[in-house]
């Protein structure tokens, strides 16, 4: 697709797999945000519905296999190791943006608040690239680039 093409719902559609996930803060700085292995999935229906899920690919094992009564600190980095949310999307009419309607996000305040997530978007070969627009993080706006592709990478092999 060429890069000032303009994306259509066609071009979505589908499973998208994680490839990276970067950030860059005040320091201008660009950090892997879930390490340096991230893994996740990224889905559009036809009809309107989306979902994003992704993780650290070096997540730790807790302590007990009763989640619920994990340790507070084994729980603080699962919760920050991991990102997942659902809702509907739609595609702006000028822009290559895709707006995330969010219904239910591990992160309470997105689906409570009925959040809208802006994702700037562009397709070069078979990978998606979003940019987003600032969020806090660590007490810092950063600026996030995720990198999804069309092929199914190893860590799904």
């Amino acid at each position: 697709m060429k890069k000032d093409s303009k994306i259509k719902k066609k071009h979505l559609i589908g499973v998208w797999y994680l490839l990276s996930l970067t950030y860059k803060g005040s320091d201008n700085i660009e950090y892997d945000y879930m390490g340096d292995n991230p893994q996740g999935l990224l889905h559009y229906t036809h009809n309107g519905i989306m979902s994003a899920q992704f993780m650290r690919g070096d997540r730790k094992r807790f302590s007990t296999d009763d989640w619920a009564n994990a340790e507070l600190q084994e729980i603080k980095e699962a919760f920050v190791g991991y990102q997942a949310y659902y809702g509907t999307y739609k595609l702006s009419k000028h822009e290559n943006t895709v707006h995330h309607h969010v219904k239910g996000s591990i992160f309470p305040n997105w689906h409570i608040d009925a959040s809208i997530e802006i994702r700037y978007i562009a397709i070069e070969g078979d990978n998606l690239i979003i940019t987003m627009p600032p969020i806090l993080v660590m007490g810092d706006e950063k600026y996030f680039t995720a990198t999804w592709t069309r092929n199914i990478p190893e860590y799904l092999q």
